[in-house]
């Protein structure tokens, strides 16, 4: 059930040199870094993350914490919650949550 999580890191449609080269480094790591996002999403239930909580919590650097978000959402696992929390800037984040498909895996990974 793991190669749910595997593909390549997320770029946008316009990456620059050094984004390629950052995701470049990143890519042998990814697949566990996006499953450790979202077993920390997971392991929140109702009450979700923010990108600072999970960078704050895990140690997972903020900059490779935000690209995995955005792919678990591309990949229908979670889902903005529509709440907000302040993040260690006092700025509003978005609380992310599994969706229906996100919580089927969870418990199939034995996660929840």
């Amino acid at each position: 059930m793991n190669l749910h999580f595997e593909r390549s890191p997320a770029l946008h449609s316009r990456p620059t040199d050094t984004e390629i080269a950052a995701a470049t480094a990143v890519e042998p790591q990814v697949n566990k870094l996006r499953r450790d996002v979202f077993a920390f999403i997971a392991e929140r239930g109702d009450w979700g993350a923010t990108g600072w909580e999970i960078y704050s919590r895990t140690g997972i650097w903020i900059y490779t914490v935000k690209p995995r978000i955005t792919e678990l959402k591309q990949m229908d696992l979670i889902g903005d919650n529509a709440q907000r929390r302040p993040n260690g800037n006092g700025r509003d984040e978005i609380v992310y949550v599994l969706t229906r498909t996100g919580n089927v895996l969870a418990q199939k990974l034995g996660i929840i």
